[in-house]
């Protein structure tokens, strides 16, 4: 039957790729000149890859092309299919269980420009269902229309490398997380990642934080997408190294920790460590609860582009953070600057609603945190841009801005605030 239908594809002048399938797990190649098939009694040979003849399910030829180093998930309720191209055969391979799928790739931790660079397609909707990618070399993920929910997590990159995440234009990508996720967050990576594309993403964590790195993130100036955080019962972007935002728009709603908290790695060395670096693009936050921020960033903040709406309703909260102690990771210094060249859209503006009365720690009443716009333990540098004070804040316009340091006023407008020591 197999040679029989490996004969009608010879005569199918339309076909564009040849689809090997073993189950829920098929491998794409190229239906050209190129494509070489032997066969023997068990076995039938493509282009030296070797397939079990007792195993596969079909051979079919399809008029899409093949994309080389890719691999394609679709989910469609509780089970889930898997294509990868056959040049990744033997480098990539996939474990599906229901809708939960598990794809590694063997290829080692080289810097080697050579090296193809796999991209992961996922597409469909699945409420129990999971992406798991695990590997050594860096890798490219393409959300296009994909829905997922998990009694665990939808979502996980055991990498460490570059991560390159393309939100496809016009798509809407949703990840939710259950009760068993033991992951720190509802979309995990462990590497760093890299945002582009037009579409939206859509995340909730159930259980802690509803996204996390464990090192930097990165919304490139290609980025004009939307990542909205819709819900979290810990912070709602949780980031190790540095954040920075070139472009793209983020919003945090039912947030119950720290909208966005940046944290410094153990490694000194590590570039840029502990800091949020914003350009462009803009961030919607509300930090609600008690002691809780919009930004906090555990070393130095510069903005130097980009629209930011701060609100700080919650006791003791504060719209941005910089740094912990006075010259404790860097001093945690804020820099607010811009481009005497830039259009008025690409200059910085903060906008500041800062309702929330003094927190007093239930467990220590000595210990209290007053509601502040901007809270700065290091420098604050003002350089350009405005920073303005919505008119029905509680907290009275010389108290918007606290800095523990020296202040320096270059040029740049206040609304309705000014700073305090």
């Amino acid at each position: 039957m197999v040679f029989f239908s490996l004969m009608l594809l010879a005569g199918t002048a339309r076909a564009q790729s040849l689809i090997v399938s073993e189950g829920n797990v098929s491998y794409a190649y190229p239906y050209d000149p190129a494509t070489t098939m032997t066969y023997g009694t068990n076995t039938l040979t493509i282009n030296g890859e070797d397939y079990d003849l007792s195993v596969l399910t079909s051979i079919t030829g399809v008029a899409d092309q093949t994309l080389p180093a890719s691999v394609f998930v679709h989910y469609s309720g509780a089970s889930a299919t898997v294509c990868i191209s056959g040049d990744l055969r033997g480098r990539v391979s996939a474990s599906i269980s229901g809708a939960n799928v598990t794809l590694t790739d063997e290829q080692e931790s080289i810097d080697d420009p050579d090296i193809a660079e796999v991209t992961y397609h996922l597409s469909g909707t699945s409420t129990d269902g999971s992406f798991h990618q695990v590997g050594a070399y860096k890798c490219s993920v393409s959300l296009e229309g994909i829905s997922l929910e998990s009694s665990a997590c939808p979502f996980e990159i055991e990498n460490g490398k570059r991560i390159g995440i393309l939100l496809a234009d016009g798509t809407q990508n949703t990840f939710r997380d259950g009760a068993n996720n033991l992951r720190k967050s509802c979309f995990w990576v462990k590497g760093h990642a890299e945002f582009t594309g037009a579409g939206t993403l859509n995340l909730t964590g159930t259980q802690r934080h509803a996204y996390s790195s464990n090192e930097y993130t990165q919304l490139k100036s290609s980025f004009t997408g939307n990542i909205n955080i819709l819900g979290a019962q810990s912070d709602g972007m949780n980031i190790d190294q540095y954040f920075e935002q070139r472009g793209g728009n983020v919003a945090f709603r039912n947030v119950v920790g720290d909208c966005l908290d940046v944290s410094a790695t153990t490694d000194p060395a590590d570039e840029l460590n502990g800091q949020i670096i914003i350009s462009g693009g803009t961030l919607d936050c509300t930090a609600s609860g008690d002691d809780t921020k919009c930004l906090k960033s555990e070393s130095h903040t510069t903005i130097s582009g980009g629209n930011l709406t701060l609100r700080c309703t919650g006791d003791g909260s504060k719209g941005l953070s910089v740094g912990t102690t006075v010259n404790e990771v860097g001093s945690g210094d804020l820099t607010v600057e811009q481009d005497p060249t830039a259009a008025s859209n690409e200059r910085p503006y903060i906008y500041i609603l800062a309702t929330g009365d003094e927190y007093v720690n239930p467990l220590d009443e000595t210990d209290t945190s007053k509601c502040r716009g901007i809270k700065v333990k290091g420098n604050f540098t003002f350089n350009g841009g405005t920073i303005e004070r919505d008119l029905s804040s509680t907290v009275k316009s010389s108290k918007v801005i606290s800095v523990d340091g020296t202040y320096t006023y270059k040029t740049g407008a206040y609304k309705n605030c000014s700073f305090s020591k």
